[in-house]
């Protein structure tokens, strides 16, 4: 088992590492290398058919393409596999010892749970791990009471199933600041290519996968130049920013 320290306790990568790259369609060991996870996810987008052509407003740009995340978190399987291998992301990041995750619901519930589960399980020190807690917030950013005390004093881990502009990214940790937490990374399943650095601040950000697609203000989209007008909700694809 490889124990890595860390500035509040230790976490054991045994777990991590032993699972083989399911969603890849390899066997053997997981590895923490970002290239790796960029060929689960990839391979993942293209089994759920999840990238989608077409025109799209996402937040203030408009683009051809968008990758539905809620194609990828519907399968079960592909969903823990990425969870975990993003749990290993983060606990190779540096970023201290985490004891909190939080993500935005609906989507970030199960995110949330995915990562948060094998990050407090496999902490080697049991105060720790017993004060992990896996949290969200509703669709308004808003928490549940339960969970209002909960974040104060915590090393906070946002997750987004995927970030486009960074704005969601931000009003998520403002909330957590604003309830005493310290968020000490973002990690994403999938960014847009886009530097969101800038966005959310100097708290690094961790995505399986950058992708990367033509994107233009509204002013200068080239579709909307055609005729050809964006839909304006989820069900007719219309992405969040």
């Amino acid at each position: 088992d490889v124990i890595v320290p860390c500035a509040e306790g230790q976490y054991n990568l045994h777990f991590f590492m032993r699972w083989g790259d399911v969603a890849a369609g390899g066997g053997g060991f997981m590895t923490t290398s970002r290239s790796s996870g960029q060929v689960m996810i990839h391979n993942v987008i293209q089994q759920t058919n999840a990238e989608w052509d077409g025109h799209f407003a996402i937040g203030s740009v408009h683009s051809r393409s968008w990758i539905s995340e809620k194609l990828i978190l519907a399968k079960a399987s592909h969903l823990a596999n990425l969870c975990r291998y993003l749990a290993t992301q983060v606990l190779a990041s540096g970023c201290g010892t985490p004891d909190a995750v939080i993500g935005l619901a609906p989507d970030g519930i199960a995110l949330a749970q995915g990562v948060g589960a094998p990050l407090a399980t496999h902490f080697t020190d049991e105060a720790v791990a017993n004060r992990f807690v896996s949290l969200y917030m509703d669709e308004r950013y808003t928490l549940p009471s339960e969970y209002k005390a909960m974040l104060r004093g915590r090393n906070v881990v946002v997750v987004q199933s995927v970030i486009y502009t960074g704005k969601v990214t931000a009003r998520l940790m403002d909330v957590v600041r604003s309830h005493g937490g310290t968020v000490v990374t973002v990690a994403a399943l999938i960014t847009r290519g886009r530097d969101t650095r800038q966005t959310i601040g100097n708290v690094p950000v961790i995505a399986l996968y950058d992708y990367s697609a033509e994107d233009w203000p509204e002013a200068d989209c080239p579709l909307c130049k055609e005729g050809i007008v964006p839909p304006t909700d989820l069900t007719t694809k219309r992405a969040p920013g």
